[in-house]
C-alpha cells in the first residue's frame, strides 16, 4: 500500500505538520525534534540525534519531565 502526505501545514517559526494518507501524524520542528502519532491516542516524541549518531525515542507516557 502507497503512503502519501494528504494535507500538511508549514509554520516557518516552528517546522511542519502533516497527517498521512494512513492516518499518521506527525509534526517535525525546526530544531529536528519530531512528534509521530499512529492512532491518536498515544505518540512518539523524537529528540534530536545524539552525539552518539542515534535518536532518542519516548512514548507518550515515558517522556521525561524536561521534555514536558
Amino acid at each position: 500500500m502507497s503512503v502519501f502526505v494528504h494535507k500538511w501545514v508549514v509554520y516557518d517559526k516552528y517546522g511542519i505538520g502533516y497527517i498521512l494518507s494512513d492516518g499518521m501524524t506527525g509534526t517535525v520542528f525546526n530544531d529536528g525534534v519530531k512528534i509521530l502519532s499512529i492512532d491518536q491516542k498515544s505518540w512518539t516524541f523524537v529528540t534530536r540525534v545524539t552525539s552518539e549518531g542515534k535518536n532518542k525515542d519516548f512514548v507518550s507516557h515515558a517522556v521525561p519531565e524536561k521534555y514536558k
